[in-house]
Protein backbone atom coordinates (compact mmCIF):
# COMPACT_ATOMS: atom_id res chain seq x y z
CA UNK A 1 0.00 0.00 0.00
CA UNK A 2 2.33 2.69 1.22
CA UNK A 3 5.74 3.55 2.53
CA UNK A 4 5.69 5.59 5.70
CA UNK A 5 8.32 8.12 6.57
CA UNK A 6 5.86 10.82 7.66
CA UNK A 7 4.79 8.93 10.77
CA UNK A 8 2.95 11.98 12.17
CA UNK A 9 0.38 11.69 9.35
CA UNK A 10 -0.47 8.10 10.16
CA UNK A 11 -3.36 8.79 12.62
CA UNK A 12 -5.18 10.81 9.93
CA UNK A 13 -4.62 8.11 7.32
CA UNK A 14 -5.78 5.21 9.50
CA UNK A 15 -8.91 7.14 10.51
CA UNK A 16 -9.81 7.57 6.85
CA UNK A 17 -9.42 3.86 6.24
CA UNK A 18 -11.48 3.05 9.32
CA UNK A 19 -14.40 5.05 7.84
CA UNK A 20 -14.27 3.74 4.25
CA UNK A 21 -17.63 2.80 2.73
CA UNK A 22 -16.07 -0.41 1.38
CA UNK A 23 -14.15 -2.39 4.01
CA UNK A 24 -13.10 -5.30 1.78
CA UNK A 25 -9.39 -4.48 1.84
CA UNK A 26 -6.16 -5.16 3.70
CA UNK A 27 -3.47 -2.55 4.35
CA UNK A 28 0.26 -3.25 3.90
CA UNK A 29 2.72 -0.65 5.19
CA UNK A 30 6.50 -0.46 4.99
CA UNK A 31 7.51 1.63 7.99
CA UNK A 32 11.00 3.07 7.93
CA UNK A 33 10.15 6.18 9.92
CA UNK A 34 11.87 4.88 13.07
CA UNK A 35 8.61 5.38 15.00
CA UNK A 36 5.99 2.89 16.10
CA UNK A 37 2.72 3.28 14.19
CA UNK A 38 -0.37 3.13 16.37
CA UNK A 39 -3.33 1.53 14.54
CA UNK A 40 -5.75 2.15 17.40
CA UNK A 41 -8.87 0.00 17.06
CA UNK A 42 -8.34 -0.83 13.37
CA UNK A 43 -8.71 -4.63 12.92
CA UNK A 44 -5.26 -6.15 13.35
CA UNK A 45 -5.99 -9.00 10.93
CA UNK A 46 -6.44 -6.45 8.13
CA UNK A 47 -3.17 -4.57 8.45
CA UNK A 48 0.46 -5.61 8.03
CA UNK A 49 3.22 -3.26 9.16
CA UNK A 50 6.79 -4.11 8.24
CA UNK A 51 9.15 -2.14 10.50
CA UNK A 52 12.48 -1.77 8.76
CA UNK A 53 15.54 0.40 9.48
CA UNK A 54 16.43 0.23 5.79
CA UNK A 55 15.26 3.01 3.53
CA UNK A 56 14.43 1.45 0.19
CA UNK A 57 12.58 4.58 -0.85
CA UNK A 58 9.29 4.29 -2.68
CA UNK A 59 10.42 0.99 -4.24
CA UNK A 60 9.60 -0.63 -0.90
CA UNK A 61 5.92 -0.59 -1.88
CA UNK A 62 6.71 -3.32 -4.39
CA UNK A 63 8.34 -5.48 -1.70
CA UNK A 64 5.06 -5.46 0.22
CA UNK A 65 3.42 -7.35 -2.63
CA UNK A 66 5.17 -10.54 -1.55
CA UNK A 67 2.75 -10.70 1.37
CA UNK A 68 -0.32 -9.37 -0.43
CA UNK A 69 -3.10 -11.75 -1.56
CA UNK A 70 -5.81 -9.37 -2.77
CA UNK A 71 -6.42 -8.11 -6.28
CA UNK A 72 -6.33 -5.40 -7.52
CA UNK A 73 -3.61 -3.45 -5.71
CA UNK A 74 -3.97 0.20 -4.70
CA UNK A 75 -0.82 2.22 -4.09
CA UNK A 76 -0.83 5.33 -1.91
CA UNK A 77 1.79 7.78 -0.76
CA UNK A 78 2.03 8.58 2.93
CA UNK A 79 0.99 12.19 2.32
CA UNK A 80 -2.33 11.33 0.64
CA UNK A 81 -5.62 12.14 2.37
CA UNK A 82 -8.38 9.95 0.93
CA UNK A 83 -12.13 10.48 0.65
CA UNK A 84 -14.43 8.17 2.60
CA UNK A 85 -15.50 6.38 -0.59
CA UNK A 86 -11.96 6.17 -1.98
CA UNK A 87 -11.63 2.36 -1.97
CA UNK A 88 -15.19 1.76 -3.19
CA UNK A 89 -14.89 4.26 -6.03
CA UNK A 90 -11.42 3.17 -7.18
CA UNK A 91 -12.44 -0.50 -7.24
CA UNK A 92 -15.76 0.05 -9.03
CA UNK A 93 -14.11 2.32 -11.63
CA UNK A 94 -11.34 -0.22 -12.22
CA UNK A 95 -13.91 -3.01 -12.64
CA UNK A 96 -15.80 -0.88 -15.17
CA UNK A 97 -12.67 -0.25 -17.25
CA UNK A 98 -11.45 -3.85 -17.00
CA UNK A 99 -8.41 -5.55 -15.53
CA UNK A 100 -6.20 -4.45 -18.45
CA UNK A 101 -6.26 -0.87 -17.18
CA UNK A 102 -4.28 1.23 -14.73
CA UNK A 103 -6.14 4.10 -13.05
CA UNK A 104 -5.08 7.14 -11.06
CA UNK A 105 -5.92 10.81 -10.77
CA UNK A 106 -2.34 12.06 -11.17
CA UNK A 107 -0.94 11.38 -14.64
CA UNK A 108 0.71 12.71 -17.76
CA UNK A 109 0.16 12.40 -21.49
CA UNK A 110 3.50 12.58 -23.30
CA UNK A 111 3.27 14.88 -26.30
CA UNK A 112 6.78 16.23 -26.73
CA UNK A 113 10.43 15.44 -26.31
CA UNK A 114 10.56 16.17 -22.57
CA UNK A 115 8.83 14.64 -19.55
CA UNK A 116 8.11 18.08 -18.13
CA UNK A 117 6.53 19.37 -21.35
CA UNK A 118 3.81 16.71 -21.22
CA UNK A 119 0.14 17.33 -20.45
CA UNK A 120 -0.37 17.09 -16.69
CA UNK A 121 -3.62 15.68 -15.29
CA UNK A 122 -5.94 15.86 -18.30
CA UNK A 123 -9.67 15.33 -17.78
CA UNK A 124 -11.16 12.20 -16.26
CA UNK A 125 -11.32 9.27 -18.68
CA UNK A 126 -8.36 10.48 -20.79
CA UNK A 127 -5.86 7.83 -21.80
CA UNK A 128 -2.37 8.82 -20.69
CA UNK A 129 1.17 7.46 -20.71
CA UNK A 130 2.00 7.78 -17.01
CA UNK A 131 0.13 7.37 -13.72
CA UNK A 132 1.81 8.21 -10.42
CA UNK A 133 1.77 5.58 -7.66
CA UNK A 134 0.61 8.25 -5.22
CA UNK A 135 -2.96 7.00 -5.92
CA UNK A 136 -2.91 4.13 -8.42
CA UNK A 137 -4.96 0.95 -8.85
CA UNK A 138 -3.54 -1.88 -10.94
CA UNK A 139 -3.92 -5.62 -11.49
CA UNK A 140 -1.35 -7.49 -9.41
CA UNK A 141 -0.64 -9.82 -12.36
CA UNK A 142 1.82 -7.20 -13.62
CA UNK A 143 4.16 -8.32 -10.84
CA UNK A 144 3.75 -11.95 -11.79
CA UNK A 145 4.47 -11.17 -15.44
CA UNK A 146 7.47 -9.04 -14.48
CA UNK A 147 9.02 -10.26 -11.22
CA UNK A 148 11.95 -7.89 -11.77
CA UNK A 149 9.72 -5.18 -10.26
CA UNK A 150 10.36 -6.75 -6.87
CA UNK A 151 14.09 -6.14 -7.19
CA UNK A 152 14.62 -2.93 -9.13
CA UNK A 153 18.17 -1.53 -9.37
CA UNK A 154 19.06 1.69 -7.59
CA UNK A 155 18.85 3.76 -10.79
CA UNK A 156 15.04 3.64 -10.45
CA UNK A 157 14.90 5.05 -6.91
CA UNK A 158 12.05 7.55 -6.79
CA UNK A 159 11.05 7.00 -10.41
CA UNK A 160 9.86 3.41 -10.23
CA UNK A 161 6.33 4.53 -11.12
CA UNK A 162 7.47 5.59 -14.61
CA UNK A 163 9.19 2.23 -15.00
CA UNK A 164 6.00 0.47 -13.89
CA UNK A 165 3.87 2.40 -16.40
CA UNK A 166 6.16 1.62 -19.34
CA UNK A 167 6.16 -2.02 -18.28
CA UNK A 168 2.35 -2.11 -17.97
CA UNK A 169 1.95 -0.64 -21.46
CA UNK A 170 4.38 -3.24 -22.84
CA UNK A 171 1.99 -5.90 -21.51
CA UNK A 172 -0.94 -4.31 -23.35
CA UNK A 173 -2.41 -2.39 -20.41
CA UNK A 174 -3.95 1.06 -20.91
CA UNK A 175 -3.68 3.97 -18.48
CA UNK A 176 -6.58 6.30 -17.73
CA UNK A 177 -7.20 9.32 -15.51
CA UNK A 178 -9.73 8.54 -12.77
CA UNK A 179 -11.87 10.83 -10.65
CA UNK A 180 -9.80 12.50 -7.95
CA UNK A 181 -10.61 10.87 -4.61
CA UNK A 182 -7.48 11.83 -2.69
CA UNK A 183 -5.25 14.85 -2.23
CA UNK A 184 -1.82 15.56 -0.79
CA UNK A 185 -1.61 16.71 2.82
CA UNK A 186 1.71 18.28 1.90
CA UNK A 187 2.41 19.68 -1.56
CA UNK A 188 5.54 17.57 -1.99
CA UNK A 189 7.24 20.20 -4.16
CA UNK A 190 10.66 19.71 -2.61
CA UNK A 191 10.49 15.97 -3.16
CA UNK A 192 9.39 16.27 -6.78
CA UNK A 193 11.98 18.95 -7.46
CA UNK A 194 14.71 16.55 -6.35
CA UNK A 195 13.44 13.99 -8.84
CA UNK A 196 13.28 16.46 -11.73
CA UNK A 197 16.48 15.28 -13.40
CA UNK A 198 15.81 11.60 -12.70
CA UNK A 199 12.34 11.74 -14.27
CA UNK A 200 13.76 13.41 -17.37
CA UNK A 201 16.66 10.95 -17.62
CA UNK A 202 14.38 7.92 -17.45
CA UNK A 203 11.90 9.52 -19.85
CA UNK A 204 14.65 10.01 -22.44
CA UNK A 205 15.94 6.47 -21.93
CA UNK A 206 12.53 4.92 -22.62
CA UNK A 207 11.71 7.35 -25.44
CA UNK A 208 14.90 6.47 -27.28
CA UNK A 209 14.19 2.77 -26.76
CA UNK A 210 10.76 3.05 -28.35
CA UNK A 211 8.97 2.92 -24.97
CA UNK A 212 10.12 -0.59 -24.24
CA UNK A 213 12.24 -2.10 -21.48
CA UNK A 214 15.46 -3.64 -22.73
CA UNK A 215 16.42 -7.01 -21.29
CA UNK A 216 20.05 -7.94 -20.82
CA UNK A 217 20.00 -10.44 -23.68
CA UNK A 218 18.54 -7.99 -26.19
CA UNK A 219 20.20 -4.72 -25.23
CA UNK A 220 22.45 -4.85 -28.27
CA UNK A 221 19.60 -5.37 -30.72
CA UNK A 222 18.10 -2.27 -32.36
CA UNK A 223 14.34 -1.83 -32.48
CA UNK A 224 14.40 -0.36 -36.02
CA UNK A 225 16.49 -1.33 -39.04
CA UNK A 226 16.74 1.35 -41.73
CA UNK A 227 17.35 -0.20 -45.16
CA UNK A 228 18.89 2.02 -47.87
CA UNK A 229 19.43 0.48 -51.33
CA UNK A 230 21.93 2.53 -53.32
CA UNK A 231 22.83 2.45 -57.00
CA UNK A 232 25.07 5.31 -58.17
CA UNK A 233 23.62 7.75 -55.62
CA UNK A 234 26.83 8.57 -53.79
CA UNK A 235 26.12 12.30 -54.16
CA UNK A 236 22.82 11.90 -52.25
CA UNK A 237 23.18 8.99 -49.84
CA UNK A 238 25.12 10.92 -47.18
CA UNK A 239 22.20 13.34 -46.84
CA UNK A 240 19.84 10.38 -46.38
CA UNK A 241 22.15 8.87 -43.75
CA UNK A 242 22.49 12.15 -41.85
CA UNK A 243 18.71 12.52 -41.67
CA UNK A 244 18.56 9.16 -39.87
CA UNK A 245 21.50 9.83 -37.55
CA UNK A 246 19.82 13.06 -36.42
CA UNK A 247 16.57 11.33 -35.39
CA UNK A 248 15.02 12.07 -32.00
CA UNK A 249 14.62 8.28 -31.70
CA UNK A 250 18.01 6.60 -31.55
CA UNK A 251 17.35 2.86 -31.22
CA UNK A 252 18.18 1.92 -34.81
CA UNK A 253 20.74 0.48 -37.19
CA UNK A 254 21.38 1.51 -40.80
CA UNK A 255 22.01 -1.07 -43.53
CA UNK A 256 23.11 0.26 -46.91
CA UNK A 257 22.94 -2.17 -49.81
CA UNK A 258 25.17 -1.18 -52.72
CA UNK A 259 23.29 -2.55 -55.70
CA UNK A 260 26.35 -2.91 -57.93
CA UNK A 261 27.16 0.81 -58.25
CA UNK A 262 29.59 1.48 -61.11
CA UNK A 263 30.48 5.13 -60.57
CA UNK A 264 33.58 6.14 -58.65
CA UNK A 265 31.85 8.67 -56.41
CA UNK A 266 29.40 6.15 -54.96
CA UNK A 267 32.04 3.48 -54.47
CA UNK A 268 34.30 5.96 -52.69
CA UNK A 269 31.51 7.34 -50.47
CA UNK A 270 30.34 3.90 -49.36
CA UNK A 271 33.84 2.56 -48.76
CA UNK A 272 34.63 5.59 -46.56
CA UNK A 273 31.66 5.03 -44.24
CA UNK A 274 32.95 4.03 -40.80
CA UNK A 275 30.17 4.24 -38.24
CA UNK A 276 29.21 1.74 -35.49
CA UNK A 277 25.53 1.89 -36.47
CA UNK A 278 26.02 1.56 -40.23
CA UNK A 279 26.65 -1.61 -42.19
CA UNK A 280 27.33 -1.65 -45.94
CA UNK A 281 26.45 -4.74 -47.98
CA UNK A 282 27.64 -5.19 -51.56
CA UNK A 283 25.82 -7.15 -54.27
CA UNK A 284 25.67 -7.36 -58.04
CA UNK A 285 23.11 -5.08 -59.68
CA UNK A 286 19.77 -6.83 -59.20
CA UNK A 287 17.37 -3.93 -58.64
CA UNK A 288 15.85 -2.15 -55.66
CA UNK A 289 13.57 -5.01 -54.59
CA UNK A 290 16.46 -7.47 -54.40
CA UNK A 291 18.58 -4.89 -52.58
CA UNK A 292 15.84 -4.23 -50.02
CA UNK A 293 15.30 -7.95 -49.46
CA UNK A 294 19.03 -8.46 -48.98
CA UNK A 295 19.17 -5.66 -46.44
CA UNK A 296 16.12 -6.86 -44.53
CA UNK A 297 17.46 -10.41 -44.36
CA UNK A 298 20.51 -8.99 -42.59
CA UNK A 299 18.45 -6.69 -40.34
CA UNK A 300 18.34 -7.29 -36.59
CA UNK A 301 15.51 -4.91 -35.80
CA UNK A 302 11.89 -5.73 -35.02
CA UNK A 303 10.74 -2.97 -37.37
CA UNK A 304 11.92 -2.19 -40.91
CA UNK A 305 12.12 1.29 -42.43
CA UNK A 306 13.11 1.37 -46.13
CA UNK A 307 14.58 4.66 -47.35
CA UNK A 308 15.63 5.50 -50.90
CA UNK A 309 19.21 6.75 -51.16
CA UNK A 310 18.19 10.07 -52.69
CA UNK A 311 15.50 10.92 -50.13
CA UNK A 312 15.64 12.10 -46.52
CA UNK A 313 13.31 12.20 -43.52
CA UNK A 314 12.16 14.60 -40.81
CA UNK A 315 14.01 14.25 -37.48
CA UNK A 316 10.88 12.93 -35.70
CA UNK A 317 9.76 10.38 -38.32
CA UNK A 318 11.00 7.19 -36.63
CA UNK A 319 9.82 8.29 -33.19
CA UNK A 320 6.32 9.05 -34.47
CA UNK A 321 6.13 5.84 -36.53
CA UNK A 322 7.20 3.69 -33.58
CA UNK A 323 4.81 5.50 -31.25
CA UNK A 324 1.90 4.91 -33.63
CA UNK A 325 2.57 1.18 -34.03
CA UNK A 326 3.34 0.62 -30.34
CA UNK A 327 0.07 2.21 -29.29
CA UNK A 328 -1.99 0.50 -32.01
CA UNK A 329 -0.99 -3.20 -32.05
CA UNK A 330 -3.58 -4.04 -34.71
CA UNK A 331 -1.87 -1.78 -37.26
CA UNK A 332 0.45 -3.37 -39.79
CA UNK A 333 2.48 -0.34 -40.82
CA UNK A 334 2.75 3.43 -40.51
CA UNK A 335 3.28 5.93 -43.32
CA UNK A 336 3.26 9.70 -43.61
CA UNK A 337 2.69 12.52 -46.03
CA UNK A 338 5.41 13.58 -48.46
CA UNK A 339 6.92 16.87 -49.55
CA UNK A 340 9.21 17.58 -52.46
CA UNK A 341 12.72 19.00 -52.32
CA UNK A 342 15.39 19.46 -54.94
CA UNK A 343 14.11 20.69 -58.31
CA UNK A 344 10.62 21.06 -56.92
CA UNK A 345 9.04 22.16 -53.62
CA UNK A 346 5.64 21.81 -51.99
CA UNK A 347 3.51 18.88 -50.89
CA UNK A 348 3.11 15.66 -52.83
CA UNK A 349 -0.71 15.71 -52.71
CA UNK A 350 -1.09 12.11 -53.95
CA UNK A 351 0.53 10.87 -50.72
CA UNK A 352 -1.90 12.29 -48.15
CA UNK A 353 -4.71 9.75 -48.48
CA UNK A 354 -5.98 7.90 -45.43
CA UNK A 355 -5.46 4.18 -45.77
CA UNK A 356 -8.13 2.50 -47.90
CA UNK A 357 -7.41 -0.89 -49.43
CA UNK A 358 -10.12 -0.37 -52.05
CA UNK A 359 -8.36 2.78 -53.28
CA UNK A 360 -5.02 0.98 -53.19
CA UNK A 361 -6.28 -1.48 -55.81
CA UNK A 362 -6.41 1.27 -58.41
CA UNK A 363 -3.43 3.44 -57.50
CA UNK A 364 -0.54 3.68 -55.08
CA UNK A 365 -0.53 6.50 -52.52
CA UNK A 366 1.91 5.02 -49.97
CA UNK A 367 5.60 5.78 -50.21
CA UNK A 368 8.10 3.03 -49.51
CA UNK A 369 9.48 4.90 -46.48
CA UNK A 370 6.98 3.35 -44.10
CA UNK A 371 7.54 1.37 -40.91
CA UNK A 372 6.50 -2.30 -40.80
CA UNK A 373 7.43 -5.44 -38.89
CA UNK A 374 10.13 -7.73 -40.20
CA UNK A 375 7.92 -10.71 -39.40
CA UNK A 376 5.24 -9.33 -41.74
CA UNK A 377 7.84 -8.94 -44.50
CA UNK A 378 8.71 -12.61 -43.98
CA UNK A 379 5.05 -13.58 -43.90
CA UNK A 380 4.29 -12.16 -47.36
CA UNK A 381 7.55 -13.29 -48.94
CA UNK A 382 9.29 -9.92 -49.10
CA UNK A 383 9.50 -7.62 -52.11
CA UNK A 384 8.75 -9.15 -55.52
CA UNK A 385 12.09 -9.14 -57.31
CA UNK A 386 10.52 -9.77 -60.72
CA UNK A 387 9.09 -6.24 -60.75
CA UNK A 388 11.37 -3.37 -61.69
CA UNK A 389 8.89 -0.48 -61.48
CA UNK A 390 6.34 0.49 -58.80
CA UNK A 391 7.52 -2.43 -56.65
CA UNK A 392 6.34 -0.55 -53.56
CA UNK A 393 2.78 -0.61 -54.89
CA UNK A 394 2.91 -4.39 -55.35
CA UNK A 395 4.34 -4.72 -51.82
CA UNK A 396 1.47 -2.77 -50.21
CA UNK A 397 -1.08 -4.74 -52.22
CA UNK A 398 0.50 -7.96 -50.98
CA UNK A 399 0.40 -6.67 -47.41
CA UNK A 400 -3.29 -5.83 -47.72
CA UNK A 401 -3.97 -9.19 -49.33
CA UNK A 402 -2.64 -10.76 -46.13
CA UNK A 403 -4.76 -8.53 -43.89
CA UNK A 404 -1.88 -6.20 -42.99
CA UNK A 405 -3.19 -2.63 -43.16
CA UNK A 406 -1.63 0.78 -42.54
CA UNK A 407 -2.31 4.15 -40.97
CA UNK A 408 -1.46 7.61 -42.27
CA UNK A 409 0.38 10.16 -40.14
CA UNK A 410 -0.91 13.31 -41.87
CA UNK A 411 2.39 15.17 -41.64
CA UNK A 412 4.94 15.59 -44.45
CA UNK A 413 7.69 13.63 -42.65
CA UNK A 414 9.32 12.28 -45.81
CA UNK A 415 11.31 14.54 -48.12
CA UNK A 416 11.10 13.19 -51.67
CA UNK A 417 13.87 14.39 -53.96
CA UNK A 418 12.67 15.69 -57.32
CA UNK A 419 15.39 15.45 -59.94
CA UNK A 420 13.22 16.98 -62.66
CA UNK A 421 10.18 18.98 -61.59
CA UNK A 422 8.45 18.52 -64.92
CA UNK A 423 8.84 14.75 -64.86
CA UNK A 424 7.97 13.75 -61.24
CA UNK A 425 4.24 13.16 -61.75
CA UNK A 426 4.73 11.84 -65.27
CA UNK A 427 7.22 9.25 -64.08
CA UNK A 428 4.81 8.00 -61.43
CA UNK A 429 2.02 7.72 -64.00
CA UNK A 430 4.27 5.93 -66.49
CA UNK A 431 5.47 3.46 -63.86
CA UNK A 432 1.92 2.56 -62.87
CA UNK A 433 0.84 2.36 -66.49
CA UNK A 434 3.63 -0.09 -67.27
CA UNK A 435 3.34 -2.22 -64.16
CA UNK A 436 -0.45 -2.40 -63.73
CA UNK A 437 -0.98 -5.36 -66.11
CA UNK A 438 1.86 -7.22 -64.37
CA UNK A 439 0.30 -6.61 -60.94
CA UNK A 440 -3.00 -7.92 -62.23
CA UNK A 441 -1.29 -11.13 -63.29
CA UNK A 442 0.54 -11.55 -59.99
CA UNK A 443 -2.57 -10.90 -57.89
CA UNK A 444 -5.25 -12.24 -60.22
CA UNK A 445 -7.13 -13.74 -57.25
CA UNK A 446 -7.24 -10.35 -55.55
CA UNK A 447 -8.76 -8.74 -58.66
CA UNK A 448 -11.52 -11.27 -59.15
CA UNK A 449 -14.84 -9.41 -59.55
CA UNK A 450 -16.34 -10.94 -56.40
CA UNK A 451 -13.29 -9.99 -54.35
CA UNK A 452 -13.27 -6.46 -55.76
CA UNK A 453 -16.92 -6.04 -54.79
CA UNK A 454 -16.29 -7.36 -51.28
CA UNK A 455 -13.26 -5.09 -50.74
CA UNK A 456 -15.12 -2.04 -52.04
CA UNK A 457 -18.07 -2.66 -49.75
CA UNK A 458 -15.85 -3.21 -46.71
CA UNK A 459 -13.54 -0.23 -47.14
CA UNK A 460 -16.01 2.30 -48.50
CA UNK A 461 -18.09 1.73 -45.40
CA UNK A 462 -15.10 1.69 -43.06
CA UNK A 463 -13.63 5.09 -43.80
CA UNK A 464 -13.66 7.99 -46.20
CA UNK A 465 -10.46 8.88 -47.99
CA UNK A 466 -9.28 12.42 -47.45
CA UNK A 467 -6.71 14.60 -49.17
CA UNK A 468 -4.46 17.44 -48.16
CA UNK A 469 -5.55 20.82 -49.49
CA UNK A 470 -3.44 22.71 -52.01
CA UNK A 471 -4.21 25.39 -54.58
CA UNK A 472 -7.32 25.02 -56.76
CA UNK A 473 -5.13 24.87 -59.88
CA UNK A 474 -3.13 22.03 -58.38
CA UNK A 475 -6.30 20.20 -57.35
CA UNK A 476 -7.65 20.38 -60.90
CA UNK A 477 -4.34 19.10 -62.21
CA UNK A 478 -4.45 16.18 -59.79
CA UNK A 479 -8.01 15.34 -60.82
CA UNK A 480 -7.05 15.35 -64.49
CA UNK A 481 -4.05 13.17 -63.76
CA UNK A 482 -6.18 10.67 -61.82
CA UNK A 483 -8.76 10.48 -64.60
CA UNK A 484 -6.11 9.91 -67.25
CA UNK A 485 -4.39 7.30 -65.12
CA UNK A 486 -7.64 5.51 -64.46
CA UNK A 487 -8.33 5.42 -68.20
CA UNK A 488 -5.01 3.72 -68.78
CA UNK A 489 -5.85 1.17 -66.11
CA UNK A 490 -9.30 0.53 -67.52
CA UNK A 491 -7.75 -0.23 -70.90
CA UNK A 492 -5.29 -2.61 -69.27
CA UNK A 493 -8.08 -4.30 -67.37
CA UNK A 494 -10.17 -4.63 -70.50
CA UNK A 495 -7.38 -6.25 -72.43
CA UNK A 496 -6.55 -8.74 -69.70
CA UNK A 497 -10.01 -9.68 -68.62
CA UNK A 498 -11.40 -9.92 -72.14
CA UNK A 499 -8.63 -12.33 -72.99
CA UNK A 500 -9.99 -14.57 -70.26
CA UNK A 501 -13.59 -14.15 -71.26
CA UNK A 502 -14.56 -12.15 -68.18
CA UNK A 503 -17.32 -9.63 -68.26
CA UNK A 504 -15.36 -6.43 -68.13
CA UNK A 505 -18.26 -3.98 -67.99
CA UNK A 506 -19.51 -5.31 -64.65
CA UNK A 507 -16.01 -5.40 -63.30
CA UNK A 508 -15.26 -1.80 -64.30
CA UNK A 509 -18.42 -0.61 -62.62
CA UNK A 510 -17.29 -2.11 -59.31
CA UNK A 511 -13.82 -0.56 -59.30
CA UNK A 512 -14.80 2.87 -60.57
CA UNK A 513 -12.90 5.39 -58.54
CA UNK A 514 -14.57 8.38 -56.99
CA UNK A 515 -12.49 11.53 -56.78
CA UNK A 516 -12.83 12.98 -53.23
CA UNK A 517 -14.12 16.48 -52.80
CA UNK A 518 -11.26 18.69 -51.67
CA UNK A 519 -12.10 21.76 -49.66
CA UNK A 520 -9.80 24.69 -49.07
CA UNK A 521 -8.34 24.68 -45.54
Amino acid sequence: MAVFQRWDHFPQIIDRFRMQTNQQFRIHIWNNSGHKLDIGDFPRDRILIVDSPENFGSKARFYLLKEAIGNPVIFLDDDEEIDFDFVEHMYSEWKAYGSQTVLGWFGRAFTGESYWNSILNPSQGTEVDYIATKAMIIDRKIFELSPELLNLPSEYDGVEDLYLCVLARSHGMKLFISEKKSRSIEDGKDQYHKLHDEKERLFQKFRMAGWRLLKDDESSLPLVSVIIPCFNYGQCVIEAIQSILHQTFQDFEIIIVDDGSNDGVTRKVLSDIKHPRIKVIYQKNRGESAARNNGIRNARGTYILPLDADDKVHSTLIEKYVWLLKNNPSLGFAYSGVQFFGDRSGLFADCFYEYNFSRLLTRNFIHITSLFKKEDWERIGGFNESITEAEDWEFWLNMGKHGIYGQLLPEPLLFYRSHDASQSTTRTAEKEKIIFPEILKIHSDLFLPDNISKINDEWNNKNKSTSIVVSSEHVRGIAEYIRSLEEEKRLALQEIYQSRGWRIISFLHKIRMKIPIVNRM
